[in-house]
């Protein structure tokens, strides 16, 4: 893919070409700051309890993750979720990115599909699936990647 500067105001650039993707990454990696923005949707619901299932994540052979990293070696996006080789499916469970970065989210999204396709078709996936609320900012944003599935998610309550 091409991965072009982007213009997010007249001060600041942001070029794409220095952001990598890295696999893989031990969870508890991942920045404060970014665990506490998927809140208050996620599971688990605090850092400190993200940090406690931390151990569990990384040995679960059925996890996987991609960080988005900077030039400077930081962690300025994460993505992670499950994938399942009898159904050939891929679970994106969580993604997050920084929010400098926020205006530059159309051409990141791209580069985050990209990346997850290839791990998909590593792993022998034949669907993916991205479990979100905010469905109509993905459609915006990757119209020629994601579409809608006609579904129901049912949250069991009062656990």
């Amino acid at each position: 893919m091409d991965r072009a500067l982007v213009h997010i105001s007249q001060e600041i650039q942001i070029d794409c070409d220095e952001l990598r993707c890295v696999r893989n990454i031990p969870f508890e990696l991942v920045p404060r700051e970014l665990i506490e923005q998927i809140r208050p949707y996620a599971d688990p619901p605090s850092y400190e309890q993200w940090l406690a299932c931390c151990p569990y994540f990384n040995k679960m052979p059925n996890y996987w993750n991609l960080a988005l990293v900077d030039k400077d070696n930081q962690i300025v996006g994460f993505q992670y979720g499950t994938w399942g080789p009898c159904g050939a499916e891929m679970h994106i469970i969580r993604g997050v990115i920084h929010p400098k970065y926020f205006r530059a989210s159309s051409e990141i999204l791209k580069m985050a599909m990209s990346d997850v396709r290839k791990l998909a078709r590593e792993l022998g996936m034949r669907r993916i699936y991205w479990i979100t609320c905010k469905w109509k900012a993905f459609l915006r944003k990757l119209p020629d990647d994601v579409k809608v599935m006609e579904a129901k998610v049912l949250e069991v309550v009062n656990v």
